[in-house]
């Protein structure tokens, strides 16, 4: 009985996280000045955010995000970033160990030979970017998170979501032309003899237009998410937005929060339906509790709960005893961060 409300509870969580459609490109205000950051570098030492002389993509991703995957994929078979036209930075923003980007890097990039960099950072370093464009502090819910620096290191444009390496190299012509205009009062983009992409002169544009119009002919398409991949305690579930009347897939997308709500319910339906004793959970990504692996705690007295879980890529050991009050670990909102539990078990001893 409790198995089934845990599997109850995990439905109406991936119902309260919306599909979040990829959000077009964002073009910013000509002269926006780049962030001045530092991210630490997996193969050592640190990537600057800094552009110098050459246009600098930052992809800001997640492990297990299927959008990162393939944006960053495509980029790294791109012959624009082999001619070395752009460099280009992947940077995970949830913390993951060295170790695990690696894997990332070698699963899903080993035809850029060495020509991306790989580093991580924060959530809220990669929300900074997202603030650039006006939005509040917290917007950053899709990935990847696209920033586009041009030659003088201005920030030109911003996108959240699959962004393929065919749209990117539209930009290119604008992130490498001289800022002459831009150096001077910053209104406008220069006397427009760059072209801005989307332009009708954008052969890339027409290409991809026909490309569109050749693969399903004749249809108004009439599309609908469909679930591909079930989320794990890792992964987000993966959907793709699908015509109902001809088949055609039009874009697939992750389900943001997903693998969180279910490392969630694991959780609690382990402690739920744990024997006396103890229980250990392991995890690389997820560094909080809510209300419902709490309420499991609570309701078993006689099991205590360790966890094995990295922050900041260092590795902790969180040790819940058993009986212990867990009213005292959350917030109002119902939420405790591993790090808070263990302050507030050591202070009650």
């Amino acid at each position: 009985m409790k198995k089934k409300i845990v599997t109850i509870l995990t439905a109406l969580l991936l119902l309260m996280v919306p599909v979040i459609p990829a959000k077009a490109v964002e073009e910013l205000p000509s002269g926006t000045s780049n962030i001045d950051a530092n991210f630490f570098a997996i193969d050592g030492g640190m990537i600057s955010t800094q552009s110098n002389g050459k246009p600098k993509l930052l992809v800001f991703f997640m492990i297990g995000c299927r959008n990162c995957e393939n944006t960053l994929s495509s980029i790294s078979k791109s012959d624009w970033l082999k001619n070395g036209d752009v460099e280009v930075c992947a940077i995970e923003c949830q913390n993951a160990m060295p170790g695990a980007i690696q894997t990332f890097r070698d699963t899903h990039c080993s035809e850029a030979g060495g020509m991306i960099q790989f580093g991580k950072c924060d959530f809220d370093e990669a929300d900074a970017y997202l603030q650039k464009t006006g939005a509040p502090a917290g917007s950053f819910n899709t990935t990847p998170l696209v920033a586009m620096i041009d030659v003088n290191n201005n920030l030109c444009y911003v996108h959240q979501g699959n962004l393929p390496a065919d749209d990117i190299e539209d930009y290119i012509p604008t992130l490498q032309a001289s800022s002459g205009s831009n150096s001077g009062s910053g209104s406008g983009s220069g006397s427009g003899d760059s072209q801005k992409p989307g332009s009708s002169t954008d052969s890339k544009k027409d290409k991809k237009d026909k490309k569109s119009t050749d693969s399903k002919p004749g249809c108004d398409h009439v599309a609908e998410y469909f679930t591909i991949n079930d989320a794990t305690s890792s992964d987000d579930a993966l959907s793709a937005y699908q015509c109902i009347k001809c088949g055609a897939v039009l874009r697939y997308e992750a389900v943001p929060n997903s693998a969180y709500a279910t490392f969630l319910a694991d959780t609690a339906n382990a402690i739920l339906n744990a024997g006396q004793g103890e229980v250990t959970i392991n995890t690389d990504i997820w560094t909080c509790f809510n209300r419902a692996v709490f309420d499991a705690i609570k309701s078993r007295p006689d099991v205590a709960v360790t966890v094995n879980y990295s922050y900041k890529g260092e590795p902790y050991v969180l040790h819940i005893p058993a009986g212990t009050n867990v009213d005292s670990l959350m917030d109002e909102n119902g939420f405790g961060g591993f790090m808070y539990i263990q302050h507030v078990i050591n202070t009650s001893k």
